[in-house]
Parts: structure tokens; sequence; C-alpha cells
């Protein structure tokens, strides 16, 4: 069961992938109609710079990446074969985080900030407004679905049940659309310029945070900082001590980030954000957004928590770990009997005779 709804779930992240890499194509198409070049050109530099950092990642690890673009959107078409491997293996779910990081993402945020200001302008008509939303929504759902799948295939051992991976879900999609929200609003304020300025210190940030933690290097400290500036990468259900920057640190600079940015929209004068008010479901969606976020991320945080205790009072049983007994569990004992094991894990000079 476990491994049909891993492939399950592979065939859906693979068309959502597909989903969000046409509504990539096509917003990239609206940008160059628009003549909106500068926005086309940071499109452009998303894509070649995530192909650039996957390929150089498989290349590092001497494979091929599992399942290149070009060949999702032919098996799309009926033109390639996707097999099940394909959907099942760690390296899918590793490419499919790379994407999501670095390239979803990142364009989230740009098409977030241009329908911003293209509307607030009028310069958008309702067919152009269209494809930016839906390119926003397919984004963050496909973000979303790629981080919880990878989360699921690298849970490093720690047994959770799969709503908790379902609740990782909403927690990823509710932040990059925080995120992007944020970042979109204080770029409508203050300028691009100003939000280029606002990642680089958040960067800093984040890389001094990330090396004063300990857990890599330097030089993994700056590679890990740059998707950590918009998404947490590392699976809440790794231990703090694993993770290049734990949770609690994370979300704590976000919420402080997000908390200057609208202390910021809501207490400038009138006259320097008069423009937001014709996208006012931005602004509004973005504030739902970050509330939401730190409403249920204290949840599953304290979740994974618990489920990582869980494992490592397993691992003190006499070797029973989650995994072990939960494999043992299948095969019918009775509460009795489990009771029995654990005397004898924690007193192996029972004989098999005193039994």
């Amino acid at each position: 069961a476990s491994a049909l709804l891993t492939n399950v779930g592979g065939q859906v992240n693979y068309v959502l992938q597909v989903v969000d890499l046409g509504c990539d194509v096509a917003v990239m198409f609206l940008f160059t109609a628009q003549e909106q070049w500068g926005s086309l050109m940071l499109a452009a530099c998303v894509w070649m710079w995530t192909l650039l950092v996957s390929k150089s990642y498989f290349a590092f690890r001497g494979s091929e990446a599992p399942v290149p673009p070009l060949r999702m959107v032919a098996a799309a078409f009926g033109l390639a074969e996707m097999t099940d491997g394909d959907f099942s293996s760690d390296g899918y779910a590793t490419f499919r985080l790379l994407h999501s990081v670095l390239r979803t993402s990142p364009l989230c945020l740009l098409k977030t900030y241009v329908l911003l200001m293209s509307t607030s302008a009028g310069m958008v008509s309702s067919v152009s407004e269209k494809v930016l939303i839906t390119g926003i929504f397919v984004g963050l759902a496909s973000e979303g679905v790629g981080v919880a799948y990878w989360e699921r295939k690298m849970a490093g051992g720690v047994r959770a049940p799969e709503g908790f991976f379902a609740g990782v879900f909403v927690v990823r999609v509710l932040e990059l659309a925080s995120r992007c929200g944020v970042f979109a609003l204080f770029a409508a304020v203050n300028g691009c310029e100003r939000l280029g300025v606002l990642m680089a210190v958040d960067y800093l940030v984040l890389l001094g945070l990330i090396y004063r933690h300990g857990s890599i290097n330097l030089l993994h400290s700056v590679c890990a900082a740059f998707p950590m500036v918009l998404v947490s990468v590392e699976p809440f259900l790794w231990a703090a001590s694993a993770q290049a920057l734990p949770k609690h640190l994370f979300y704590g600079r976000t919420l402080l980030e997000a908390l200057m940015v609208f202390g910021m929209v809501f207490t400038f004068p009138a006259e320097s954000y008069d423009h937001l008010a014709m996208h006012e479901p931005l602004v509004l969606g973005s504030l739902a957004a970050t509330f939401s976020l730190y409403m249920t991320f204290p949840i599953f945080w304290r979740a994974a928590k618990r489920y990582q205790e869980a494992e490592e009072d397993g691992d003190d049983l006499g070797g029973l770990t989650a995994a072990s007994a939960g494999a043992f569990t299948k095969t019918g004992e009775t509460e009795e009997d489990r009771a029995l094991m654990a005397r004898v894990s924690k007193n192996p000079s029972i004989s098999q005779d005193g039994l």
C-alpha cells in the first residue's frame, strides 16, 4: 500500500510539474507579447539557473537527472514514456525539489509582482490577468506537492501518518503564498531596487544563521541560503541538529520580516500605496496566508518533534525501532504479546524457556 501511494503521489507530482512548466511558458509568451523585456529576462535567468544547478547536482553525484524537463513534456503528449520507477525513485523526488525551490518559487514571486503592478497601472487585459493568476495558483500547488513529496521520501526513517504530509503540503503552500505576497507588496511600495536590497540582506542574515548553527560547512551554507530566502527546504521530520537552519529560527525570521513589511505598507503615507487599493485581494490574501501559516506551523512543528522522539524512544528499546515495531504489529499480535516483547527487550537475560 505504501509503495502504491508513493507511486500515485509521484504521478500527481509529475502531472503538476508538467502543468506548471506549461503555465511558465505561457507567462513568458505573455511577457513577450506585452514587451515586458525585464520580466522576460528574469524568467529566462531563473530557468537557466534551475537547469544549471539541477544538472550540476546530479553530475556531482555521478548520475543523470532522472526525468529531464523535455522528456516530461514529451511524455505529456505521448511522445515518450514514464515508468513507475521514474515516479517512485529518490532521484525524481530530489529533481522535483530542485525545480520547486529554484524555479517555481522565484517565478511565483515574479508573477505576483507583475500582476500587482500591471493591474494597478491598468496595463493588463482580462486574459493576461487570468494567465498570471492561473500560473500563480498552479505554481503554489506544484511547489507544495514537490516539497511535501520529497519530505515523505527523505523522512530519515521517522514514521509519520500520511495525514502529516498532507498537512506539510498546506504549510508549504501557505509559506510560499505568504513570502510572495510580502515581497511583492514591499516592491510595490518601495520599488524593485529596494526589494533586491531586502533580499540581499535576508540572504546574508540566513548565511550567518546557518553558519552559526554549524550543521554544514561554509561552502554548503552559501549554496543552501539561496533557495531559503523564499522557502524552507529541509523536512520537518529531520532533527534540528541535521538541518542547515532549524525550523523555529527560519520561521521566526520570516515572521519578523512579514511584520516589518506589513507595518511599512499600512503606516506609509496614503499616496505611497494608493495603487495597492486596486488590487486589494492580493493585500488581503497575503495577510490571510501569513496569519494562517503562523497558526498552522507550530502544530506541525510540534507533531514532527513528537514523531522524532517516538523514533528515538524506539531505538532505546533494545533496537526495537518504530519501523521494526510497525512491522511487528502487522503480524496480528495482541497487547499482551507486545507487553511481553517490551519486557524481553529490557531484560535480555530472560530465556526462551523462561517465556
